[in-house]
Formats: structure tokens, C-alpha cells, sequence
């Protein structure tokens, strides 16, 4: 075998160590590449991530403004009334309650309760009689179905609402809310001493001071003389009032309803207990549920024939009647 020369070797040597530098280049070029790629695709995902929680935050921001009218809106009646709050005289306590004297402060009331504010244990004063026939279709207090109903108490302090005009089917909202229509949509409250004087109210389902009432309602020394045309119910006070309290009321006004089951001088469907109330027809209709005490039909019904009821219905009702004064109705003008 032939033997190398030290040049040979030494070429070799070089031959072997540029070649070994040539592939430690290569394979440097190959890491800074990798490298460099994966710094592309770090930029990438990161404008990537950029893009996604731009986009996401986009979204936020225009479901946030979709959503407040949203909130805002959610009684079945729109809030348009700007007056600002309070609006009203008084401190809405019993001894200083909150003051009605005109149709647009009793508007207002309509439009804070439509809007939301239910007014749990306040209270109002009516401060005069009230002629809504300027007004138009009255927005009743409390829409059906919206979950926002007056909570307070309202003393109309034998003050009357006179021509009331309320028609359903003209009405903002659902048709629920449409349908079930009075003075207050759904009471929550009390309201007392008050006389509907004159007017006509409309709809599937209805009475003069309220359509419907939860367990806690109470309408007490209360009179109807406007008439009332239904198309499933029609109470001279209610229809449905649920386990509430209507106490020494009286109706005088026409009632008329597709069907002759559906109607009823005090109410035409249901109340807790109906205690010292009359009217000119049936009280109440064969398939009403509840419990009647010294109620029934009588030839002439005028304000204050419950009068003589007051009295014993204080005493008795003393904790449904907290704050609340039962007075003589002003006789019909």
C-alpha cells in the first residue's frame, strides 16, 4: 500500500475540514432558516390572535349598543316622557306622598312604571279631577306580561278620571299586553278612592280600574260610571284580579261582552275576596273564583253607596289597608 505524504495528508486534513465546514455552514443556514421561519409563523399567529380579539371586541361593543335599548325597553310600552326624576311634588312617603294634579303628571306615572320603576311601597295623591279626553288612547299603568307593575298606593282621595278613552287594539306591545287593558294594565298596589267617571275602554280581556292584579292587589272604595265592550272578559272594577282584594267598590257603567259568561259588575273572572261591593247587573259572573261577602246587585249604584261598608272594611282589611284612609266618594258630577 502506498503512503500518503505529509502534503497529502495535510490536504486531506483541509480537504476534510472544509468539507466539515462547509456542512456546519449548511446546517447553520438550515437552523437560522428554521428559525426565521418560525419567527414568521410566531408573527402570524400572533396578528392572527390580534385580529381574533379585534373582531371579538367588535362584537362586545356593538351587542353592548344593541343591548341597551334593549334593557331600557323592556316593559311592552315605550318610555318617552322626558320630564326629569323626581318630577313630581311630594316625597312620596304616607304623610308626603307624591302629587297628581294634571294628566300629564298621571302620564308620567304611566310611563316610569311602562319603563320599570314600580314604586314599591310609595305613594300618590291624586289632586284633582282629571278630563283625559285631549289625550287620546290611554297607555294603561302596568303592561301585561312586561313584568313591571305598580307597586304603590294610589289615593285618588274621591278625585275622578273622566273620559277615559282605552283601545286595545290600538295599543303599542304584544298582543297580551293589548288585549288585557284598564286604568293600570296589571296592579300590583292599591289603589283607592277613585271614581272613573266617563269613558270607554276596549279589549279582550278588561276592567275600568284594572285588568289583572297579582295576590297583593287591593282596589278598595273605588266606582266605574264608564262602559266597558269585551271580547273574552269584561269586569266593571277587574277581570282576573288572582288572590287580590277589592273592598266596598261599586259599578254603574255599561258592560257588554261577546260572551254573556264573561261579564261581571265587580269582576268577570277571579279575586281573593270581594267584601261590601254592588253594582247595576251580576257582581260577578257563574264561573268566578272567590269568596263574596256582603256584595250583590242593586237598582241605583252611585258614589259612595258603599259607604256605609267603610267603616267595617277598615278594621277588617286593617293590614291590607296600611297607610291608607277609606273616605265618602264625592257624589257623581
Amino acid at each position: 500500500m502506498a503512503q500518503r505524504s505529509g502534503d497529502d495528508c495535510d490536504r486531506g486534513y483541509s480537504e476534510e475540514r472544509s468539507a466539515s465546514k462547509k456542512r456546519g455552514n449548511g446546517r447553520s443556514k438550515n437552523l437560522k432558516k428554521k428559525k426565521h421561519r418560525k419567527r414568521i409563523s410566531g408573527r402570524r399567529r400572533a396578528r392572527k390572535r390580534r385580529r381574533r380579539l379585534e373582531a371579538l371586541s367588535a362584537v362586545r361593543v356593538f351587542l353592548f349598543v344593541i343591548a341597551i335599548p334593549a334593557v331600557i325597553g323592556l316593559g311592552a310600552y315605550e318610555n318617552t316622557y322626558d320630564q326629569p326624576d323626581p318630577y313630581l311634588e311630594g316625597k312620596g312617603t304616607d304623610e308626603e306622598p307624591y302629587l297628581i294634579g294634571s294628566v300629564e303628571d298621571l302620564k308620567w306615572l304611566s310611563r316610569q312604571v311602562n319603563a320599570g320603576t314600580e314604586f314599591d311601597d310609595v305613594y300618590f295623591r291624586q289632586e284633582s279631577d282629571l278630563d283625559l279626553s285631549d289625550y287620546g288612547n290611554w297607555v294603561p299603568i302596568g303592561a301585561y306580561g312586561s313584568g313591571y307593575y305598580f307597586r304603590g298606593v294610589y289615593d285618588g282621595q274621591g278625585h275622578s278620571i273622566q273620559n277615559i278613552t282605552i283601545d286595545g287594539s290600538k295599543l303599542p306591545g304584544d298582543d297580551e299586553s293589548r288585549a288585557n287593558v284598564g286604568l293600570f294594565g296589571v296592579l300590583a298596589g292599591t289603589v283607592c278612592n277613585l271614581r272613573i267617571e266617563s269613558g270607554m275602554i276596549t279589549g279582550h280581556c278588561i276592567g275600568s280600574i284594572a285588568s289583572h292584579g297579582t295576590d297583593e292587589a287591593v282596589i278598595a272604595n273605588c266606582y266605574n260610571q264608564a262602559a266597558l265592550s269585551a271580547t273574552g272578559r269584561c269586569g266593571g272594577i277587574a277581570d282576573n284580579f288572582g288572590k287580590g282584594k277589592i273592598i266596598a267598590c261599586a259599578n254603574a257603567g255599561a258592560l257588554t261582552c261577546t260572551s254573556a259568561q264573561g261579564i261581571g259588575g265587580i269582576s268577570s273572572y277571579s279575586a281573593g275576596i270581594i267584601y261590601g261591593c254592588c253594582s247595576t247587573g251580576s257582581p260577578v259572573p257563574d264561573q268566578f273564583k272567590g269568596a263574596l261577602y256582603r256584595t250583590g246587585q242593586v237598582q241605583d249604584v252611585y258614589p259612595g253607596i258603599a259607604d256605609e261598608n267603610l267603616e267595617q272594611a277598615q278594621k277588617i282589611f286593617v293590614d291590607d289597608l296600611e297607610g291608607v284612609e277609606l273616605i265618602g266618594l264625592k257624589a257623581a258630577t
